[in-house]
């Protein structure tokens, strides 16, 4: 036989075949070798110690033996009496874990030598979840409890308590964001990825610190001066290995305009350059869009220099508005603009020696009059030129060719001159 368990009992038999063809169970002689005891009546009794080596039950009878191995000797396997579990990050008798992580458990049955055999039981699987091993997940934030039973003793148990602690929040930067300036906002969610948390967790960091604040909607501003590379660090306010940096890239500083004071006497065909119109910071007049009303008053080049057109008259603006920044605009005026004055000479013939012509008959003028010229006779003794009306009266001794000059007397690059030819002296 294969086993016996240590001071375990085994009756055993024998059965002989006489000479006559006859059977006989009885009358036997017993005997062991290798260790415990028979009786008379082939009833065994193992050692008390276990053993592996073989043990020979012998019946004789007669004469003729017949035996019986034992091969080994065993200890008797103690019932369950207490589980420890082990592993995981357990806690005395509680085991910590956080959603969705898993631990591993380890059952043991003692004493020594008793069955190993445990089932894992979960009392609320929508917290947690057990498997056969013993390897707990953790699913939503709560409490439960696993108790674990031996598998043929389930009055031996013993019970875990698990706290689940809920998922961490998590927060991750974005790119890098580019193309903004001074005075730009930036939001939270334009800067930031987060789970399980909102801005209101987090504390926020620019750097430099100068660079602009972030409010508690998370919403970056920037200063007016921010420049070059700006930097916006969330930290949680209670789980403070919980961080990102977001990074706001080749920031400009908010260009400024300022219009400089109005601007009187200018005539049309006049130009005037930005930096006479505008004081600005960060920026430079290819920065701005132009707009001049009324708008056949004039334009505006792509360096910001206003060109007055000759008709331009009365009041003037010039609105300059930046490209990107829309909101930074400013308006230069130009008051009490004249067109400008044009002015062309004839030929006149047939005059005499004292005799008249008309500033009409002389010249052809646009946007000014008479009143608007100083004039010159050529001889100077041919004759005069009356201020305020412009008629030429010719001297009495006023001959040939006699030319008049007339000059804008504010716009003296507006000249002409006509030629009066006197076809008789009236002189005796």
């Amino acid at each position: 036989m294969a086993s016996l368990l240590t001071g375990a009992t085994q009756q055993f038999t024998a059965e002989a075949e006489l000479s006559d063809g006859s059977t006989s169970t009885t009358g036997f002689d017993w005997s062991v070798a290798g260790g415990g005891a028979i009786s008379v009546s082939g009833l065994f009794t193992a050692p008390g110690s276990p053993q592996t080596a073989d043990i020979t039950v012998t019946a004789t009878l007669k004469g003729v033996s017949g035996t019986a191995v034992i091969s080994e000797i065993k200890a008797p396997i103690p019932d369950p009496a207490s589980i420890a579990v082990t592993g995981g990050g357990l806690t005395g008798d509680t085991l910590t874990i956080t959603v969705p992580d898993a631990a591993n458990l380890t059952a043991s049955v003692s004493p020594a030598g008793a069955p190993q055999g445990v089932t894992w039981e979960i009392a609320d699987p929508t917290k947690a979840t057990v498997t056969t091993a013993g390897r707990v997940t953790a699913v939503a934030a709560g409490s439960t409890t696993l108790t674990v039973k031996s598998s043929t003793k389930p009055s031996v148990t013993k019970v875990i308590n698990i706290v689940v602690n809920p998922q961490p929040p998590t927060i991750a930067a974005k790119a890098a964001i580019i193309g903004k300036s001074g005075g730009d906002s930036v939001a939270f969610t334009d800067m930031f990825t987060v789970q399980r948390s909102a801005a209101s967790d987090y504390n926020f960091v620019v750097t430099p610190t100068a660079a602009g604040t972030v409010n508690a909607a998370g919403q970056l501003t920037l200063a007016s001066t921010a420049s070059g590379d700006v930097t916006v660090k969330a930290t949680h306010k209670t789980v403070t290995s919980i961080t990102a940096t977001a990074s706001i890239n080749g920031v400009t500083p908010l260009p400024t305009v300022v219009a400089k004071a109005a601007v009187a006497g200018k005539i049309g065909g006049d130009t005037i350059a930005f930096a006479d119109m505008f004081t600005v910071t960060n920026s430079a007049a290819s920065g701005y869009n132009f707009v001049v009303t009324p708008t056949a008053a004039g334009s505006v080049n792509a360096s910001g220099l206003l060109t007055l057109a000759d008709t331009a008259t009365g009041d003037v603006s010039i609105k300059a508005t930046h490209k990107i920044k829309t909101t930074v605009t400013a308006t230069f005026n130009l008051t009490g603009v004249s067109p400008k004055a044009a002015i062309t000479g004839k030929t006149v013939s047939g005059k005499s020696a004292e005799g008249t012509a008309t500033f009409a008959e002389m010249f052809t003028a646009t946007n000014s009059a008479a009143t608007n010229y100083d004039f010159v006779v050529t001889p100077s003794t041919a004759g005069s030129v009356n201020a305020t009306s412009g008629l030429l009266t010719l001297s009495e001794t006023a001959t040939g060719d006699v030319t008049v000059k007339a000059t804008h007397k504010t716009q003296t690059s507006v000249t002409a001159t006509s030629t009066i030819t006197v076809v008789e002296s009236g002189l005796p």
